[in-house]
Protein backbone atom coordinates (compact mmCIF):
# COMPACT_ATOMS: atom_id res chain seq x y z
CA UNK A 1 0.00 0.00 0.00
CA UNK A 2 1.66 2.81 -1.14
CA UNK A 3 1.01 6.43 -0.05
CA UNK A 4 -1.22 6.15 2.93
CA UNK A 5 -1.72 9.41 4.43
CA UNK A 6 -3.03 8.18 8.26
CA UNK A 7 -3.76 4.54 9.24
CA UNK A 8 -6.29 3.71 12.03
CA UNK A 9 -7.43 0.06 13.05
CA UNK A 10 -10.21 0.15 14.71
CA UNK A 11 -11.06 -3.43 14.67
CA UNK A 12 -13.95 -3.27 12.25
CA UNK A 13 -12.39 -4.43 9.97
CA UNK A 14 -9.11 -7.07 10.16
CA UNK A 15 -5.72 -5.83 8.51
CA UNK A 16 -4.03 -8.72 7.40
CA UNK A 17 -0.27 -8.16 6.66
CA UNK A 18 0.41 -11.48 5.27
CA UNK A 19 3.58 -10.39 3.07
CA UNK A 20 2.59 -6.89 2.42
CA UNK A 21 4.28 -3.84 2.72
CA UNK A 22 2.55 -0.03 3.71
CA UNK A 23 4.41 2.64 3.04
CA UNK A 24 3.58 6.15 4.56
CA UNK A 25 5.08 8.80 2.21
CA UNK A 26 3.17 12.17 3.56
CA UNK A 27 4.17 14.31 6.00
CA UNK A 28 3.22 14.81 10.07
CA UNK A 29 0.71 11.44 9.67
CA UNK A 30 -0.30 9.32 11.98
CA UNK A 31 -1.20 6.03 13.38
CA UNK A 32 -3.99 5.02 15.74
CA UNK A 33 -5.04 1.81 16.72
CA UNK A 34 -3.04 -1.88 17.77
CA UNK A 35 -1.85 -2.90 13.97
CA UNK A 36 1.06 -5.92 12.77
CA UNK A 37 2.32 -5.18 9.75
CA UNK A 38 4.67 -7.31 7.61
CA UNK A 39 6.63 -4.07 5.98
CA UNK A 40 6.51 -1.08 7.50
CA UNK A 41 8.13 2.26 5.64
CA UNK A 42 8.40 5.82 6.04
CA UNK A 43 11.51 7.75 5.04
CA UNK A 44 11.76 11.72 4.59
CA UNK A 45 14.25 14.31 3.28
CA UNK A 46 12.93 16.72 5.50
CA UNK A 47 12.36 16.94 9.30
CA UNK A 48 9.13 14.99 9.79
CA UNK A 49 6.85 13.57 13.11
CA UNK A 50 4.74 10.37 12.97
CA UNK A 51 2.45 10.48 15.80
CA UNK A 52 1.83 7.23 17.21
CA UNK A 53 -1.37 6.51 19.70
CA UNK A 54 -0.53 6.48 23.14
CA UNK A 55 -0.62 2.68 24.82
CA UNK A 56 -0.51 1.42 21.36
CA UNK A 57 1.01 -0.95 19.94
CA UNK A 58 2.56 -1.48 16.23
CA UNK A 59 4.22 -4.86 15.70
CA UNK A 60 6.26 -5.46 12.60
CA UNK A 61 6.73 -8.85 11.19
CA UNK A 62 8.93 -8.54 8.10
CA UNK A 63 11.28 -4.91 7.44
CA UNK A 64 10.84 -1.92 8.96
CA UNK A 65 12.31 1.44 7.79
CA UNK A 66 12.41 4.22 9.47
CA UNK A 67 14.19 7.07 7.77
CA UNK A 68 15.31 10.23 8.25
CA UNK A 69 18.31 12.33 7.07
CA UNK A 70 21.52 14.08 8.54
CA UNK A 71 20.37 17.48 9.83
CA UNK A 72 16.44 16.33 8.84
CA UNK A 73 15.52 13.66 11.51
CA UNK A 74 12.57 11.99 11.69
CA UNK A 75 10.30 12.08 14.80
CA UNK A 76 8.63 9.38 16.42
CA UNK A 77 5.64 10.36 19.20
CA UNK A 78 3.21 9.27 21.30
CA UNK A 79 0.06 11.41 21.01
CA UNK A 80 0.21 12.12 24.31
CA UNK A 81 3.72 13.84 25.79
CA UNK A 82 4.54 11.33 28.84
CA UNK A 83 3.01 8.10 27.74
CA UNK A 84 4.34 5.85 25.90
CA UNK A 85 3.23 3.20 22.96
CA UNK A 86 4.35 0.17 21.85
CA UNK A 87 7.07 -1.21 18.94
CA UNK A 88 7.41 -4.31 18.83
CA UNK A 89 9.89 -6.12 16.26
CA UNK A 90 9.75 -10.04 15.90
CA UNK A 91 12.66 -12.00 15.45
CA UNK A 92 13.44 -12.71 12.42
CA UNK A 93 12.48 -8.98 11.56
CA UNK A 94 14.64 -6.63 9.87
CA UNK A 95 15.38 -3.32 11.08
CA UNK A 96 16.50 -0.60 9.04
CA UNK A 97 16.30 2.34 11.08
CA UNK A 98 18.26 5.74 11.36
CA UNK A 99 18.37 9.62 11.68
CA UNK A 100 15.14 9.16 13.82
CA UNK A 101 14.42 11.43 17.10
CA UNK A 102 12.05 9.17 19.33
CA UNK A 103 10.11 10.01 22.70
CA UNK A 104 7.36 8.19 24.94
CA UNK A 105 8.02 4.90 23.18
CA UNK A 106 8.49 1.16 24.49
CA UNK A 107 10.20 -1.68 22.50
CA UNK A 108 10.30 -4.16 25.39
CA UNK A 109 8.04 -6.32 23.79
CA UNK A 110 10.42 -7.17 21.04
CA UNK A 111 12.04 -10.14 20.51
CA UNK A 112 15.19 -10.42 22.87
CA UNK A 113 17.42 -10.68 19.77
CA UNK A 114 15.60 -7.67 18.43
CA UNK A 115 16.67 -5.53 22.07
CA UNK A 116 17.61 -2.85 21.94
CA UNK A 117 16.00 -1.29 18.37
CA UNK A 118 19.67 0.99 18.83
CA UNK A 119 18.79 2.60 15.43
CA UNK A 120 22.24 4.38 14.01
CA UNK A 121 22.27 7.87 13.78
CA UNK A 122 19.39 9.40 15.79
CA UNK A 123 18.23 10.53 19.35
CA UNK A 124 16.94 9.18 21.92
CA UNK A 125 14.52 12.23 23.14
CA UNK A 126 13.33 10.63 26.80
CA UNK A 127 10.94 8.13 28.32
CA UNK A 128 12.05 5.36 26.03
CA UNK A 129 12.42 1.56 27.01
CA UNK A 130 14.77 -0.72 24.85
CA UNK A 131 15.12 1.83 22.14
CA UNK A 132 18.62 2.75 22.83
CA UNK A 133 22.05 0.96 24.16
CA UNK A 134 22.30 4.10 26.68
CA UNK A 135 19.18 5.74 27.38
CA UNK A 136 19.77 8.67 28.66
CA UNK A 137 18.57 12.09 26.12
CA UNK A 138 20.92 13.79 24.40
CA UNK A 139 20.98 17.27 25.19
CA UNK A 140 20.10 19.20 21.29
CA UNK A 141 19.02 22.57 22.62
CA UNK A 142 20.65 25.46 25.14
CA UNK A 143 16.79 25.90 26.08
CA UNK A 144 15.46 26.15 29.66
CA UNK A 145 13.15 23.69 30.01
CA UNK A 146 11.17 21.07 27.53
CA UNK A 147 12.55 18.32 24.87
CA UNK A 148 16.32 18.34 24.41
CA UNK A 149 16.99 20.51 27.00
CA UNK A 150 19.71 20.19 29.58
CA UNK A 151 17.11 20.33 32.66
CA UNK A 152 14.88 17.62 31.03
CA UNK A 153 18.46 15.49 30.60
CA UNK A 154 19.35 15.82 34.19
CA UNK A 155 16.02 15.16 35.35
CA UNK A 156 15.74 11.84 33.50
CA UNK A 157 19.53 11.16 34.61
CA UNK A 158 18.71 11.88 38.23
CA UNK A 159 16.04 9.33 38.05
CA UNK A 160 18.33 6.74 35.92
CA UNK A 161 22.14 6.56 37.88
CA UNK A 162 24.84 5.76 36.24
CA UNK A 163 23.48 7.05 32.49
CA UNK A 164 25.46 9.37 30.65
CA UNK A 165 24.32 12.95 29.19
CA UNK A 166 25.57 13.55 25.20
CA UNK A 167 25.45 16.56 23.98
CA UNK A 168 24.34 17.36 20.32
CA UNK A 169 23.42 21.15 20.28
CA UNK A 170 23.42 22.37 16.60
CA UNK A 171 26.07 24.79 15.61
CA UNK A 172 22.61 27.18 14.50
CA UNK A 173 21.25 27.38 17.91
CA UNK A 174 20.10 30.82 18.52
CA UNK A 175 20.89 30.74 22.06
CA UNK A 176 24.92 29.65 21.57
Amino acid sequence: MDGVRNWTNNKTADFIAQTSTVEFDGTAQSITGNTTFNNFSKAVTSADTMTFAAGSTQTITGTVTLDGDPGHLLSLRSSTAGTRWNFTVNAGAVKAIDYVAVMDSDASGSAVSQKPINPTNSINLGNTIDWFADSCPTVTNTNDSGIGSLRACIAYANSNPGTTIRFNIPAADPEK
